[in-house]
């Protein structure tokens, strides 16, 4: 996605019953936010009064988690060398899904964000309703932690019905290279993993 591109966001007024960490979608209301914003991502990515929404999707097969560090290739430089179960990125234009009422609908506009991502990262063919939604993920330890609200999504391969060929060594095949060093992994192997987490991992590992 290009840096100046035009990307979905929420007054961060609007989630402040969000709190930070990761909140389960059952300890929350569903989503109704009043309005969505479409901005300039530059403007946003340092404007502490909106949160750009992010889909993270989580990839199960079985009882292990699609796990994966972020390569020097990849656009965010504070990431690079960290493992992370989440695959995802910012919710542009071509993304976006209009509600009845004339406004974007940020759950389906996530879903289709998600389809995209899975598509150019690592080949995946999906369907917005194979997703299951989670919850949230929030932070404020850094500048770009305020300016994001994650949209964990769950794709579980065994359930929805994937081919057993969607498997590791088709991730491998497929995954655009800033995703290096794919394996699955379960929860607990995470939780004592010698390999670095991004926080955001580390904050969804408590929603499975």
């Amino acid at each position: 996605m290009s840096k100046t591109a035009t990307i979905l966001a929420v007054k961060a007024s609007d989630v402040d019953t969000i709190p930070f960490g990761a909140t389960p979608l059952s300890e929350l209301p569903l989503m109704e936010i009043p309005a969505a914003w479409a901005g300039p991502r530059p403007q946003l990515e340092t404007d502490e009064t909106f949160l750009q929404i992010i889909p993270y999707v989580l990839i199960k097969r079985g009882d292990e988690y699609l796990t994966y560090v972020r390569t020097p290739t990849g656009g965010e430089t504070r990431l690079h060398g960290k493992a992370s179960i989440g695959v995802g990125g910012h919710i542009d234009a071509e993304d976006f899904v209009w509600g009845t009422d004339g406004a974007i609908d940020v759950e389906q506009t996530a879903r289709r964000g998600a389809q995209r991502e899975l598509k150019e990262e690592l080949g995946i063919v999906s369907m917005r309703y194979d997703f299951q939604w989670l919850g949230f993920l929030r932070w404020d330890a850094t500048p770009v932690d305020r300016v994001h609200l994650g949209l964990v999504f769950l794709l579980d391969l065994d359930k929805q019905g994937y081919h057993e060929g969607v498997n590791l060594e088709y991730f491998q095949a497929e995954a655009e290279h800033a995703l290096g060093d794919l394996r699955m992994m379960s929860v607990e192997e995470l939780r004592s993993t010698d390999l670095e987490l991004e926080t955001w991992t580390t904050l969804a590992l408590d929603l499975l």
